[in-house]
């Protein structure tokens, strides 16, 4: 997700990210990642987007470096993947300049991570691009 992607710009109604952006932890590949999403989507187009929030009980317990206000790394011990954790407001800050956000929902289920239960909580948001 880091190279020019292979998709015609301007072209896509909707993208669907699932746990995607939240593993771009490197400042320079987060930006990028935001570009590429503006090139490719159409005027109007849609973004939905989910991720774990700094309240997930797997996650959000392990130890965090802040980025910056309402942003965290962290790295997953088991499996030496790093992400970062948004509050709701930091991940809408994020956005913010090239995207309105048109819905919000937090959601709580109880999940395994490595074998092991945990509340899971994701916080999932559907944005328009700006035209």
């Amino acid at each position: 997700m880091t190279k020019q992607w292979p998709i015609k710009s301007h072209s896509v109604d909707i993208a669907l990210d699932i746990f995607c952006f939240t593993h771009q932890t490197d400042i320079k590949d987060v930006e990028f990642y935001k570009r590429e999403l503006k090139r490719i989507l159409k005027p109007s187009g849609l973004l939905v987007l989910s991720l774990a929030s700094i309240k997930d009980t797997y996650y959000g317990t392990l130890p965090k470096v802040k980025i910056k206000k309402d942003v965290f790394k962290v790295t997953d011990p088991k499996i030496n993947v790093r992400c970062f954790l948004y509050t709701k407001e930091g991940l809408i800050k994020e956005f913010h300049k090239n995207f309105k956000l048109l819905d919000f929902i937090e959601t709580k289920k109880v999940g395994l991570m490595h074998g092991k239960k945990y509340k899971r909580v994701t916080l999932k948001f559907l944005f328009e691009k700006k035209s």
